[in-house]
Protein backbone atom coordinates (compact mmCIF):
# COMPACT_ATOMS: atom_id res chain seq x y z
CA UNK A 1 0.00 0.00 0.00
CA UNK A 2 0.95 3.53 -0.84
CA UNK A 3 0.31 6.32 1.54
CA UNK A 4 -0.15 9.51 -0.89
CA UNK A 5 -0.26 12.00 2.06
CA UNK A 6 3.37 11.16 3.18
CA UNK A 7 4.75 8.31 0.29
CA UNK A 8 5.51 6.01 2.49
CA UNK A 9 4.62 2.32 1.33
CA UNK A 10 3.53 -0.84 3.13
CA UNK A 11 3.64 -4.28 2.63
CA UNK A 12 0.41 -6.31 2.97
CA UNK A 13 0.97 -10.53 3.21
CA UNK A 14 -1.07 -10.54 -0.22
CA UNK A 15 -0.49 -12.64 -2.85
CA UNK A 16 -2.79 -13.33 -5.42
CA UNK A 17 -4.96 -10.44 -5.44
CA UNK A 18 -7.65 -10.19 -8.45
CA UNK A 19 -10.17 -8.33 -6.97
CA UNK A 20 -10.57 -5.05 -4.59
CA UNK A 21 -13.25 -3.45 -3.73
CA UNK A 22 -13.54 -0.48 -1.39
CA UNK A 23 -16.44 -0.52 1.30
CA UNK A 24 -15.78 2.82 3.04
CA UNK A 25 -13.15 5.69 3.15
CA UNK A 26 -11.13 3.11 5.64
CA UNK A 27 -11.90 -0.74 4.32
CA UNK A 28 -11.48 -2.45 1.54
CA UNK A 29 -12.23 -6.29 0.29
CA UNK A 30 -9.43 -8.33 -1.63
CA UNK A 31 -10.10 -11.63 -2.93
CA UNK A 32 -7.08 -13.29 -2.70
CA UNK A 33 -7.81 -16.65 -4.38
CA UNK A 34 -10.16 -18.83 -2.63
CA UNK A 35 -9.96 -16.10 0.43
CA UNK A 36 -11.04 -12.96 1.29
CA UNK A 37 -9.95 -10.64 3.68
CA UNK A 38 -10.89 -7.22 4.90
CA UNK A 39 -8.42 -4.55 5.43
CA UNK A 40 -8.43 -1.70 7.43
CA UNK A 41 -6.40 1.31 5.45
CA UNK A 42 -5.80 3.33 8.69
CA UNK A 43 -3.37 0.83 10.90
CA UNK A 44 -3.32 -1.93 7.66
CA UNK A 45 -4.93 -4.87 10.16
CA UNK A 46 -6.31 -7.46 8.12
CA UNK A 47 -9.11 -9.75 9.07
CA UNK A 48 -9.87 -13.08 7.21
CA UNK A 49 -13.65 -13.00 6.14
CA UNK A 50 -15.24 -16.12 6.98
CA UNK A 51 -17.49 -17.78 4.38
CA UNK A 52 -20.59 -18.81 5.84
CA UNK A 53 -21.44 -22.11 3.73
CA UNK A 54 -23.70 -22.63 0.89
CA UNK A 55 -25.53 -25.56 2.56
CA UNK A 56 -26.43 -23.35 5.42
CA UNK A 57 -29.09 -21.70 3.14
CA UNK A 58 -29.02 -22.72 -0.44
CA UNK A 59 -32.15 -24.25 0.32
CA UNK A 60 -35.96 -23.62 0.41
CA UNK A 61 -36.10 -20.81 3.26
CA UNK A 62 -32.31 -20.37 3.63
CA UNK A 63 -32.37 -16.91 3.76
CA UNK A 64 -34.43 -17.17 6.40
CA UNK A 65 -31.45 -19.73 8.29
CA UNK A 66 -29.10 -16.72 7.66
CA UNK A 67 -31.55 -14.06 8.83
CA UNK A 68 -30.46 -14.32 12.19
CA UNK A 69 -27.02 -13.34 11.10
CA UNK A 70 -27.58 -10.77 9.43
CA UNK A 71 -29.99 -8.84 12.14
CA UNK A 72 -27.17 -9.11 15.00
CA UNK A 73 -24.23 -7.17 12.64
CA UNK A 74 -22.61 -4.37 12.92
CA UNK A 75 -22.87 -3.25 9.69
CA UNK A 76 -23.64 -5.00 6.09
CA UNK A 77 -22.09 -3.72 2.84
CA UNK A 78 -24.01 -5.46 -0.28
CA UNK A 79 -22.74 -5.23 -3.67
CA UNK A 80 -24.51 -6.57 -6.45
CA UNK A 81 -23.36 -8.29 -9.39
CA UNK A 82 -20.18 -8.74 -7.67
CA UNK A 83 -19.87 -12.77 -8.49
CA UNK A 84 -23.48 -12.88 -7.34
CA UNK A 85 -26.83 -11.31 -7.11
CA UNK A 86 -25.24 -10.18 -3.98
CA UNK A 87 -22.21 -10.17 -2.29
CA UNK A 88 -22.56 -9.10 1.60
CA UNK A 89 -19.82 -8.18 3.79
CA UNK A 90 -21.29 -8.81 7.26
CA UNK A 91 -18.86 -7.07 10.34
CA UNK A 92 -20.36 -7.84 13.72
CA UNK A 93 -18.49 -7.72 16.70
CA UNK A 94 -16.92 -11.43 16.75
CA UNK A 95 -16.60 -12.74 13.21
CA UNK A 96 -16.78 -10.74 9.71
CA UNK A 97 -18.68 -12.91 7.15
CA UNK A 98 -18.78 -13.10 3.43
CA UNK A 99 -22.46 -14.30 2.02
CA UNK A 100 -22.68 -14.64 -1.43
CA UNK A 101 -26.66 -14.84 -2.71
CA UNK A 102 -27.56 -16.51 -5.50
CA UNK A 103 -31.30 -15.82 -7.05
CA UNK A 104 -30.45 -19.31 -8.73
CA UNK A 105 -29.34 -21.57 -6.58
CA UNK A 106 -32.03 -20.10 -4.80
CA UNK A 107 -34.48 -21.24 -6.92
CA UNK A 108 -36.54 -17.87 -6.75
CA UNK A 109 -36.15 -14.79 -8.74
CA UNK A 110 -34.04 -11.41 -8.87
CA UNK A 111 -37.22 -9.43 -7.72
CA UNK A 112 -38.03 -12.31 -5.03
CA UNK A 113 -34.33 -11.96 -3.90
CA UNK A 114 -34.27 -8.04 -4.06
CA UNK A 115 -37.64 -8.03 -1.97
CA UNK A 116 -36.01 -9.88 0.66
CA UNK A 117 -32.89 -8.03 0.70
CA UNK A 118 -35.94 -4.96 1.07
CA UNK A 119 -36.17 -6.26 4.38
CA UNK A 120 -32.15 -5.80 5.84
CA UNK A 121 -30.91 -2.85 6.56
CA UNK A 122 -27.34 -2.64 4.95
CA UNK A 123 -25.31 -0.05 3.30
CA UNK A 124 -25.03 0.13 -0.57
CA UNK A 125 -21.38 -0.37 -2.08
CA UNK A 126 -21.98 0.38 -5.79
CA UNK A 127 -19.91 -1.70 -8.44
CA UNK A 128 -19.39 1.24 -10.35
CA UNK A 129 -15.54 2.79 -10.38
CA UNK A 130 -14.18 -0.38 -8.81
CA UNK A 131 -11.93 -1.53 -11.55
CA UNK A 132 -9.51 0.67 -14.45
CA UNK A 133 -9.14 0.60 -17.83
CA UNK A 134 -6.92 -2.40 -18.95
CA UNK A 135 -7.43 -1.55 -22.92
CA UNK A 136 -7.31 1.42 -25.18
CA UNK A 137 -10.68 3.31 -25.16
CA UNK A 138 -12.29 0.84 -21.96
CA UNK A 139 -15.00 3.00 -20.04
CA UNK A 140 -14.80 2.69 -15.97
CA UNK A 141 -16.97 5.42 -14.34
CA UNK A 142 -16.80 6.79 -11.04
CA UNK A 143 -17.90 5.50 -7.79
CA UNK A 144 -20.80 8.10 -8.17
CA UNK A 145 -21.13 7.47 -11.45
CA UNK A 146 -21.26 10.47 -13.06
CA UNK A 147 -18.11 10.46 -14.76
CA UNK A 148 -15.84 7.96 -16.48
CA UNK A 149 -12.43 7.68 -17.16
CA UNK A 150 -10.40 6.25 -20.20
CA UNK A 151 -6.94 5.74 -21.51
CA UNK A 152 -7.18 7.01 -25.29
CA UNK A 153 -4.24 6.37 -28.56
CA UNK A 154 -1.33 4.48 -28.89
CA UNK A 155 2.01 4.12 -26.39
CA UNK A 156 3.69 7.61 -26.27
CA UNK A 157 0.58 9.43 -27.86
CA UNK A 158 -2.19 8.06 -24.95
CA UNK A 159 -3.85 10.24 -22.62
CA UNK A 160 -5.53 10.03 -19.98
CA UNK A 161 -9.66 11.40 -19.96
CA UNK A 162 -12.17 12.23 -18.31
CA UNK A 163 -15.82 12.19 -19.64
CA UNK A 164 -19.64 12.95 -18.08
CA UNK A 165 -22.06 10.60 -18.44
CA UNK A 166 -23.19 12.36 -21.35
CA UNK A 167 -19.85 12.04 -23.24
CA UNK A 168 -18.64 15.73 -22.51
CA UNK A 169 -14.54 16.19 -22.02
CA UNK A 170 -14.08 17.53 -18.46
CA UNK A 171 -10.05 16.89 -18.02
CA UNK A 172 -7.00 14.92 -19.85
CA UNK A 173 -3.45 14.53 -19.13
CA UNK A 174 -0.70 13.75 -21.33
CA UNK A 175 2.88 14.14 -22.35
CA UNK A 176 4.44 12.89 -25.55
CA UNK A 177 6.75 9.65 -25.11
CA UNK A 178 5.11 8.86 -21.86
CA UNK A 179 2.39 6.19 -21.68
CA UNK A 180 0.11 6.51 -18.74
CA UNK A 181 -1.28 3.25 -16.53
CA UNK A 182 -4.77 4.07 -14.77
CA UNK A 183 -4.99 3.15 -11.35
CA UNK A 184 -8.48 3.61 -10.83
CA UNK A 185 -11.12 6.14 -9.01
CA UNK A 186 -10.34 7.78 -5.73
CA UNK A 187 -13.35 6.78 -3.34
CA UNK A 188 -14.65 10.12 -3.78
CA UNK A 189 -15.21 10.15 -7.52
CA UNK A 190 -12.63 13.27 -6.94
CA UNK A 191 -10.34 12.15 -9.74
CA UNK A 192 -8.59 9.42 -11.50
CA UNK A 193 -4.93 7.88 -10.16
CA UNK A 194 -2.52 7.31 -12.91
CA UNK A 195 1.23 6.63 -13.36
CA UNK A 196 3.33 7.59 -16.66
CA UNK A 197 5.60 5.20 -17.91
CA UNK A 198 8.46 6.26 -20.67
CA UNK A 199 7.69 4.72 -24.29
CA UNK A 200 10.64 2.18 -25.65
CA UNK A 201 12.40 0.03 -23.52
CA UNK A 202 15.93 1.45 -23.98
CA UNK A 203 14.78 5.08 -22.86
CA UNK A 204 13.47 2.99 -19.70
CA UNK A 205 16.53 1.61 -18.77
CA UNK A 206 17.78 5.40 -18.04
CA UNK A 207 14.59 6.75 -16.82
CA UNK A 208 13.16 3.69 -14.95
CA UNK A 209 11.07 4.98 -12.22
CA UNK A 210 6.99 5.86 -12.98
CA UNK A 211 5.70 9.55 -11.37
CA UNK A 212 2.16 8.92 -9.84
CA UNK A 213 0.06 11.50 -10.71
CA UNK A 214 -4.08 12.59 -9.98
CA UNK A 215 -6.51 14.31 -12.84
CA UNK A 216 -9.63 16.25 -11.57
CA UNK A 217 -12.40 17.53 -13.54
CA UNK A 218 -12.18 21.20 -13.66
CA UNK A 219 -14.02 22.99 -11.02
CA UNK A 220 -16.96 25.57 -11.98
CA UNK A 221 -14.45 28.60 -11.78
CA UNK A 222 -11.19 26.64 -13.05
CA UNK A 223 -13.54 25.55 -16.62
CA UNK A 224 -14.70 29.26 -16.74
CA UNK A 225 -10.92 30.39 -16.67
CA UNK A 226 -10.05 28.22 -18.78
CA UNK A 227 -12.68 29.02 -21.23
CA UNK A 228 -11.21 32.52 -20.77
CA UNK A 229 -8.11 31.76 -21.40
CA UNK A 230 -9.17 29.49 -24.72
CA UNK A 231 -11.02 32.98 -25.79
CA UNK A 232 -7.71 35.40 -25.03
CA UNK A 233 -5.56 32.66 -26.74
CA UNK A 234 -7.60 32.61 -30.14
CA UNK A 235 -8.58 36.38 -29.67
CA UNK A 236 -4.71 36.91 -29.61
CA UNK A 237 -4.28 34.41 -32.85
CA UNK A 238 -7.02 36.52 -34.70
CA UNK A 239 -5.58 40.28 -33.41
CA UNK A 240 -1.89 38.60 -34.64
CA UNK A 241 -3.17 37.64 -37.89
CA UNK A 242 -5.02 40.86 -38.54
CA UNK A 243 -2.21 43.03 -38.05
CA UNK A 244 0.11 40.85 -40.04
CA UNK A 245 -2.47 41.51 -43.03
CA UNK A 246 -2.69 44.99 -42.67
CA UNK A 247 1.15 45.43 -42.45
CA UNK A 248 1.54 43.12 -45.49
CA UNK A 249 -1.61 45.37 -47.32
CA UNK A 250 0.86 48.95 -46.18
CA UNK A 251 3.83 47.13 -47.55
CA UNK A 252 2.14 46.37 -50.89
CA UNK A 253 0.63 49.51 -51.23
CA UNK A 254 4.22 51.33 -50.72
CA UNK A 255 5.53 49.15 -53.06
CA UNK A 256 3.09 49.69 -55.78
CA UNK A 257 4.52 53.59 -55.18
Amino acid sequence: MWDLDTGEQYLLDIHHASWLLWLNANQFVINDDPNYYLIDADDLSMIKLERVPKETYMKPGGFQIIEPLLRQAQEIYAVKGWGSDYTLVVLTEVHSYLVPLNSYEFGITDEELDALMAGIPYVDVPLLGWGRPTVTNERVYSPDGQLYTARVGADGEARVVIYTRDGDLVAEAYKWGWGPSILGWAHDSSGVYFEMGISGSTAAVLVPYKPLFKLSPLSEAEARWATVRRIGKWTSVLAALGIGWWLWKRRRAGTQR
